[in-house]
């Protein structure tokens, strides 16, 4: 997954910053394979709220299913059993 503006994943592509909780933005480690964990990325903007986020991987846009879940403000994806297959 192509995070759109930086690291591993895409959030969602716009004029505004965003901000990474990683220290190193694009060098985090956000996947450990030996976790059950699901793997949580949250996009925070402040510009307008109400604007949807829609999540991308390989340029297609991610749908909820049984994988992935998209919360009701779509402001967070949950990948469940994440794994490197997942990754750029």
């Amino acid at each position: 997954m192509i995070l759109q503006f930086i690291g591993a994943f895409v959030l969602y592509s716009a004029v505004n910053a965003i901000q990474t909780n990683e220290e190193v933005p694009g060098k985090g480690i956000i996947l450990d394979p030996h976790s059950t964990e699901p793997l949580v990325l949250q996009c925070n903007y402040t510009d307008d709220p109400s604007k949807d986020v829609l999540w991308f991987k390989d340029g297609s846009k991610i749908e909820g299913d049984t994988r992935y879940s998209i919360n009701s403000d779509n402001h967070m994806l949950i990948v469940s059993n994440p794994d490197y297959g997942d990754a750029a």
